[in-house]
């Protein structure tokens, strides 16, 4: 898998020297917005990351190489098996704050391929929290944009500025609530016989119309993950999107099954979006 696909970063990555300095905004995520309205040209490029904050002279080019190839070994883990036919390049936004934390996250470039943007932007939920920021640099973030290539072509190694437009709007799957209420798993007899609780993870395949193709369960006691995946077949989404078209996406959802009153708590996990914060000053 890994020979079909590009690593994340290309060459050395080096500090952006010359970055004119923002003013201090109030949040990760304003900070992001700001930079990403500026003219593209005003970020350097580094391999496939973008400085999008001041770097205050800081060389960060040390710090940039661990966090990438910790973000590059969880993507790996996520690509799906069929990426080897697929082509496409995602661009997600992000800040890191002083303790390492991921904030203010989001897709600005999509693939058309929701199963390539799922394995993009877990590879860095997935590795939350990184390296805290280096101590020469006083800021409370910092801010990227990160490029993930599948199957890329020359020009995509070669300074492709297509990725670096923002507009493509990304709407993942949302559960309707009232039927997922509506249809909450029961607790297996044989369950509560054998005195067997825990947690069960699904995944969860959903077509263009919002209903439920498939559940496979990846964690869990199987008697009780039969007992969910029988609920959640009920389960209704409003529709992923893609630039305002329906398409097909993936969930994840966790069951907690407890034998204490024989409650069962469901709940979507995935995806799992870092918060937008305000960091302490």
């Amino acid at each position: 898998m890994s020979a079909i696909l590009i690593a994340l970063l290309s060459g050395s990555l080096l500090a952006a020297q010359d970055s004119k300095p923002l003013p201090t905004p109030p949040s990760p995520g304003k900070a992001i917005q700001d930079a990403s309205q500026a003219a593209a040209h005003d970020h350097p490029k580094f391999g496939n990351v973008e400085i999008l904050t001041d770097t205050q002279g800081v060389d960060f080019g040390p710090y940039l190489q661990d966090v990438m190839s910790k973000v590059r070994k969880s993507w790996y883990d996520l690509i799906p098996s069929d990426a080897v036919t697929k082509k496409g390049k995602v661009a997600i936004e992000f800040a890191i704050q002083k303790d390492g934390r991921i904030a203010a996250m989001k897709i600005v470039a999509a693939s058309g391929d929701v199963s390539l943007d799922r394995a993009a932007w877990g590879g860095i939920t997935a590795s939350n929290p990184l390296p805290a920021l280096p101590s020469a640099f006083t800021g409370p973030y910092l801010a990227l944009r990160v490029r993930f290539y599948y199957n890329p072509t020359a020009s995509d190694l070669n300074g492709d500025t297509a990725s670096r437009s923002v507009g493509d709007s990304v709407v993942h799957a949302a559960v309707l609530q009232d039927i997922a209420d509506s249809n909450q798993p029961n607790y297996p007899k044989k369950a509560l016989s054998d005195k067997v609780e825990g947690v069960v993870r699904l995944d969860v395949e959903i077509d263009p119309d919002g209903k439920v193709r498939s559940v496979y369960s990846s964690e869990g006691n199987l008697i009780l993950a039969e007992a969910a995946s029988q609920a959640i077949h009920k389960w209704r989404f409003h529709p992923a999107q893609i630039n305002g078209k329906p398409v097909e996406d993936k969930v994840r959802i966790k069951v907690e099954f407890r034998l204490d009153g024989e409650r069962i708590r469901t709940e979507v996990v995935w995806p799992e979006t870092p918060p937008s914060v305000t960091p302490a000053p």
